[in-house]
């Protein structure tokens, strides 16, 4: 699955036609680093990477400390 570490999402969806397949782009905006990528409308499969920068930051983004989710209850 390409979209590891995103609960949260964005999307813009461009008009479809008879003669023109419409396609979506799903941007991950968080807790991970972000990316985008076009997806088709009809099969939901991913046409193009618009923008990765997991693999620029990873390593950066391993040695710092980030915060972590705990309850209280």
């Amino acid at each position: 699955f390409y979209y590891t570490n995103c609960t949260h999402f964005g999307a813009s969806v461009s008009a479809s036609s008879e003669t023109r397949q419409g396609y979506y782009v799903l941007q991950c905006e968080g807790p991970g680093l972000p990316l985008a990528g076009v997806h088709s409308v009809t099969s939901h499969k991913m046409v193009r990477v618009l923008y990765d920068t997991r693999v620029q930051h990873a390593e950066m983004l391993s040695q710092l400390a980030l915060p972590t989710r705990k309850s209280f209850e």
